[in-house]
């Protein structure tokens, strides 16, 4: 069975609105990678569906298109 690259987004911090996008060559890579973010309080961290860029709805307060954590912008699982 071929495994396939896994795409998710990093947050700092809950309000992290553009969470960094990381990729893993395999499960077994992400699992390494989201156990080693563990956070010390709540709050701290956290992974979601990879992002594509794109508009924001609110364009007074984001103008620049970018991998903003909207579901209409979530990649496929």
């Amino acid at each position: 069975m071929t495994q396939e690259a896994i795409f998710y987004s990093l947050g700092k911090n809950t309000h992290d609105n553009i969470p960094e996008q990381r990729s893993a060559e395999n499960f077994d890579a992400f699992e390494a990678h989201i156990r080693s973010t563990l956070s010390m309080k709540k709050g701290e961290f956290y992974f979601c569906a990879g992002m594509n860029t794109g508009e924001h709805h609110d364009k007074a307060r984001y103008p620049l298109p970018n991998t903003y954590r909207l579901a209409a912008l979530a990649k496929p699982k």
